[in-house]
C-alpha cells in the first residue's frame, strides 16, 4: 500500500510574521523591527526627559536615531509587503487584493484604534475633538499641519503606511503592465523615477514650516523605493546557487554591511549639524538618502545571509530581540504616552537620576502593554483574518508528486 511519507512540520510562525503562502519567510526581520523599535524608543527618551536648551547635540543624536528607526521600519514594509507581488507576477502564486487589504487592515487598524481609544478616553492624548476625531481614526492626521503630532504623536508614520498600503496594488499592477513576461525591469525604472520625484518633493519643502508635507508618502517615498528595490533583488536571486569562492566572505560582509549603515548614520549627523556644508534643500535630501542607505545595510545581512553564522545574525537571532519584534506594533502604539506620563509622575527631579529611572520603567510598561495588545487584540485579529489570503496556483511546468 503506497504511503506518503511527511517530515515533522515546522511550529507555525505567528500569525503577524507569517509570509502569504508561496513566499519565503525572513525570520531575521523579526529582530530588525525590534532594532527599529528601540531607536524609535531611544529617541522619545530622551526628547522627553532632557530640555533642549543646553542639550542641543544629544538631540541631533536623538533625532538621528528616531529617523533611522522609521527607515528601518520603512524598507521592511517595502520589502515584505512588495514581494508578494514580485513573486505572484512569476507565477509561483496568485494574489487577490481583497485579502491583501483584509490582511492588512486587520494588522494595522483594530489595535491603534483600541489604543486612540484608550488614550482618549483617559485624557493622555491632545488635539482630538468631538469635530475631528474621525480624522485620527482614518489616520488623516498627517495630512493637517495642525493635527500631525496630535492624537499618538507617532501615528504620522501610519498615515505613511496606510497610503503606502492604499497605492502599492496599484504601482504593481502599472508595473505589471509595464513589464514583459516576468520581467522586473519596468519595476525598477519606476521606482527610479518616483524616488528621484519623491527627493525632488523633498528639497522644495526643506524648511522646518514644511515639515508636514514631508512627512507623507510623497515625501518619504525613498524609504519604501529601497525595500521594494531590495525585494526585486531577492526575487532575481532566488534559486541561485552561491558560488564556491563567495563562502569565505558570507561571515564577513554582513558585518562590513552594518559597518557601512553606521558609518553613514555617523555622516548624517555631520550634514544635520552643518558640519558640511549644504544648502537647506540639499541637506534635507542627503540626511534623508544617508538614512535610507544605512538602513538598507541593516537589512541585507537579513535577506541574503539569513542561513549563514557570524556576528550580526546571532544578533538577529537572539530570541528576546525577536520577541520585541513580535509585539513591536504595540510597542510603537504605547511607548511615547507611557514615556510622558512617567516622565510626569518622576518630573521634577534632575535629568541625571531621571532618565535611567524614566528609560527602564517606561521599558517595562512599554512592554507589558505591548504583549497585552497583541496577545488579547492583534493575534486573534490576524488569525480572523488567515481565511483570506493569497491563493496559490501551480507554477507553469509544475506536477505533484507521492512518494510511494
Amino acid at each position: 500500500m503506497s504511503e506518503a511519507i511527511a517530515a515533522p512540520a515546522a511550529p507555525a510562525p505567528a500569525p503577524n510574521l507569517s509570509p502569504p503562502p508561496g513566499n519565503p519567510r525572513f525570520p531575521l526581520f523579526d529582530a530588525l523591527r525590534a532594532i527599529a523599535a528601540v531607536l524609535v524608543f531611544a529617541n522619545h527618551t530622551i526628547t522627553s526627559v532632557y530640555p533642549v536648551a543646553g542639550h542641543g547635540t544629544l538631540y541631533v543624536w536623538a533625532a538621528e536615531l528616531g529617523r533611522e528607526g522609521v527607515a528601518v521600519f520603512f524598507l521592511i514594509s517595502g520589502f515584505l509587503l512588495y514581494r508578494p507581488f514580485l513573486v505572484a507576477r512569476q507565477g509561483r502564486a496568485q494574489l487577490r487584493v481583497p485579502a491583501y487589504a483584509r490582511r492588512r487592515f486587520l494588522r494595522i487598524v483594530p489595535a491603534y484604534w483600541a489604543a486612540l481609544t484608550i488614550f482618549i478616553a483617559a485624557g493622555f492624548v491632545s488635539g482630538v475633538t468631538a469635530h475631528n476625531w474621525w480624522v485620527f481614526y482614518a489616520f488623516g492626521q498627517v495630512y493637517s499641519s495642525t493635527l500631525i503630532g496630535r492624537g499618538i504623536g507617532v501615528a504620522w508614520t501610519l498615515g505613511v503606511e496606510v497610503t503606502f498600503y492604499a497605492l502599492l496594488p496599484v504601482f504593481a499592477l502599472v508595473a505589471g503592465r509595464l513589464s514583459r513576461s516576468r520581467s522586473m525591469r519596468a519595476d525598477v525604472l519606476l521606482l527610479v523615477i518616483l524616488a528621484a520625484a519623491s527627493l525632488a518633493f523633498r528639497a522644495h519643502y526643506s524648511s522646518f514650516v514644511d515639515a508636514e508635507k514631508v512627512s507623507t508618502l510623497a515625501g518619504t517615498f525613498l524609504w519604501f523605493a529601497l525595500g521594494m528595490l531590495l525585494a526585486i533583488a531577492s526575487v532575481a536571486r532566488e534559486g541561485r546557487r552561491p558560488s564556491a569562492r563567495a563562502g569565505g566572505w558570507v561571515a564577513l560582509w554582513p558585518v562590513a554591511s552594518w559597518c557601512g549603515g553606521a558609518l553613514l548614520f555617523v555622516l548624517s549627523y555631520e550634514v544635520e549639524i552643518g558640519r558640511i556644508g549644504l544648502s537647506a534643500g540639499a541637506a534635507s535630501v542627503t540626511i534623508h538618502a544617508l538614512s535610507g542607505v544605512a538602513a538598507l545595510c541593516i537589512l541585507l545581512p537579513a535577506v541574503f545571509a539569513q542561513e549563514a553564522g557570524g556576528l550580526v545574525q546571532g544578533v538577529l537571532r537572539l530570541r528576546w530581540l525577536a520577541w520585541i519584534g513580535l509585539v513591536s506594533y504595540g510597542v510603537y502604539l504605547y511607548h511615547t504616552i507611557v514615556i510622558d506620563q512617567l516622565n510626569k509622575l518622576y518630573g521634577g527631579g534632575s535629568t541625571s537620576w531621571r532618565y535611567p529611572v524614566v528609560t527602564v520603567s517606561a521599558l517595562i510598561v512599554t512592554l507589558a502593554c505591548a504583549g497585552a495588545s497583541y496577545y488579547v487584540l492583534e493575534r486573534p485579529m490576524m488569525l480572523l483574518g488567515r481565511g483570506s489570503r493569497i491563493r496559490l496556483r501551480p507554477a507553469p511546468g509544475w506536477r505533484g508528486r507521492v512518494k510511494s
